[in-house]
């Protein structure tokens, strides 16, 4: 978390009070005792009521809907099988002619029709293209069963952050902030988030109507 009035980091400390095992851990800027920076302070317990009303937000209550965004994943993953063919097969033939290229450029280095500079530096080039087609290779090669189920995972985890949040630890806590938050700024006394996709579209106000219209 950072701070809205001046961008530093927010951290929290122990305070030995009024919590039922005697301590309590309260949230405060870096800068908090600065001259002219307001005195906000948040308790965790404050903390923890705006993130669970926050993931209140993403949470679809129909269990109708959910398996629907759940079978809308799966079938975009599966229509997208046929497109990435044919990616695979236009720079498999792109491999092919660098490579081509490359052979054609040793014959000429052989039969010394280029200067080395002129080799090395055309070799370079090439090999800098070969290297570029690899990795879009394996991009495409992924299994696109295995991209469906990492974000049905992610959807899933939406739909239960409530129940995981309570019962988490710090380093859980920050191991689910850190995957669905791209920021959490304090402003006076109230956070505000910026979640990272796809959690932000199921805060998208559009989404539920349309959901909700359309079950087929």
């Amino acid at each position: 978390m950072t701070c809205g009035h001046c961008g530093r980091v927010v951290t929290g400390e122990k305070k030995h009070k009024t919590s039922p095992n005697g301590t309590r851990r309260d949230y405060r800027c870096a800068r908090y005792a600065t001259t002219g920076h307001p005195k906000v302070r948040l308790t965790e317990a404050e903390i923890d009521r705006q993130l669970l009303d926050l993931f209140a937000t993403i949470r679809i209550q129909d269990p109708q809907i959910r398996q629907w965004f759940v079978d809308v994943i799966r079938a975009r993953a599966h229509s997208g099988q046929a497109e990435n063919k044919d990616r695979r097969v236009e720079l498999q033939q792109q491999q092919e002619q660098v490579e081509a290229k490359l052979k054609a450029l040793l014959d000429l280095r052989i039969a010394a029709e280029i200067t080395p500079d002129e080799y090395a530096a055309k070799r370079a080039e090439l090999h800098d293209r070969q290297a570029a087609l690899r990795l879009q290779l394996e991009s495409t090669d992924r299994d696109d069963h295995e991209v469906a189920e990492l974000a049905v995972k992610a959807f899933e985890l939406s739909q239960s952050l409530a129940e995981r949040w309570v019962k988490a630890n710090y380093d859980a806590k920050r191991t689910i902030l850190s995957i669905m938050l791209e920021s959490a700024r304090l402003n006076s006394e109230k956070l505000e988030f910026s979640l990272r996709k796809p959690f932000d579209l199921l805060r998208d106000e559009k989404i539920v109507p349309l959901i909700g219209g359309g079950g087929n």
